[in-house]
């Protein structure tokens, strides 16, 4: 429980110092109702935590399967307990 308790601490000062950097232009570039992470791929996705500064979300992804494509409205910060190998995440953010 002390290691989230840090997670969701370090997960909400980054991304409060994020997002106060960027301009609300920004936010919503591929994000709409249907394809936010909870609606899009609610399987894998679990709200932790929300309010108007900050969304802390715990993602789960079993080995072999396939996340559903998705998009968050706001920037995020990613902390990984283990890693994984993504396939095609890239060719699909720079529009391949």
């Amino acid at each position: 429980m002390k290691r989230l308790a840090n997670v969701v601490l370090v997960v909400g000062a980054l991304s409060a110092g994020f997002l106060l950097a960027q301009t609300a232009t920004n936010f919503d570039k591929w994000w709409t109702p249907e394809n936010d992470a909870l609606a899009a791929a609610p399987q894998n996705h679990k709200l932790l935590f929300e309010n108007d500064e900050v969304r802390v979300l715990e993602v789960t992804v079993q080995p072999g399967i396939r996340e559903p494509l998705h998009a968050h409205r706001y920037p995020s910060v990613l902390y990984y307990i283990s890693s994984a190998h993504y396939e095609g995440i890239l060719a699909w953010h720079s529009g391949r």
